[in-house]
């Protein structure tokens, strides 16, 4: 008998497997017993049928193989012959006996090993707390990298409407990004307003956004056909541009260093 280990709940409640395991043993005990009634009852049935008279049989059947019970057998016909009977019985009954000593042997096993089951169960409930607390951790710090990027890409979009020119832009988004890394009024970043945290970061970087836009997480979605004032495609042109030229060959040689 396969003897399962339990699940890591099996020593806050009763155990079902011992529960189970007792169940059965004391149904093949009752079943045993069944058996052995039955094959006395036939054995006292032999006995009388052929007056058998022997002491030992008298001491274990006592009086069902009385005097009066043996001349009353005389008159009685004669069964078929017993021996098929038997053999089926005592059959039923060793193979019984064979079950509830396995079943006996799986319970003992399993009570000895249970002191290491249990801290092996300890164990495993205390990993799947420290995973899950790691879990928890990284699913916060997502979240929390998530909101800052939020944040800053919102608080961008409101300068790349604002400010004329790139140069210009590009101070205002290193400057973004030192408010965010360094300014102590924005240490709990996170987990502060959202609204009143755009407002704040705009107000330091001098921005000026056009509030109507607003909805409350965010600018309402760009007109179809918009593009920043900072992009390349700005001007009409009927060449491409140099700029876009440049960075595609250097999209190409940085992909290229990444792949040696």
């Amino acid at each position: 008998m396969t003897v399962a280990a339990p699940h890591a709940t099996d020593f806050e409640a009763p155990d079902p497997y011992v529960e189970e395991t007792q169940w059965m043993m004391k149904t093949l005990r009752a079943l045993t017993e069944i058996g052995m009634h039955m094959t006395r009852e036939l054995c006292v049935d032999v006995a009388i049928e052929h007056r058998l008279e022997d002491e030992t049989l008298r001491d274990v059947f006592g009086d069902k193989l009385s005097n009066e019970a043996l001349t009353a057998a005389a008159d009685t016909p004669k069964r078929r012959d017993p021996c098929a009977d038997f053999g089926k019985l005592s059959r039923a009954v060793r193979l019984t006996l064979e079950q509830y000593g396995r079943a006996s042997e799986a319970m003992r096993a399993y009570r000895l090993g249970l002191p290491a089951l249990q801290a092996e169960c300890a164990e495993r409930r205390a990993q799947a707390q420290r995973d899950s607390a790691v879990a928890a951790q990284a699913a916060e710090t997502a979240r929390r990298e998530a909101r800052v990027k939020t944040l800053r890409d919102i608080v961008f979009e409101a300068a790349e409407y604002e400010v004329p020119d790139r140069e210009s832009l590009g101070d205002i988004e290193r400057a973004l990004d030192e408010r965010l890394e360094a300014d102590t009024a924005y240490i709990g970043l996170p987990d502060l307003p959202f609204e009143e945290t755009v407002r704040r970061l705009c107000d330091d970087l001098q921005l000026s956004p056009d509030w109507s836009r607003w909805t409350g997480a965010g600018w309402t979605p760009p007109p179809p056909f918009f593009r920043s004032a900072h992009s390349w495609f700005a001007t009409p042109s009927r060449k491409p541009s140099p700029h876009y030229a440049a960075r595609r060959v250097a999209d190409v040689e940085d992909r290229s260093r990444r792949l040696e």
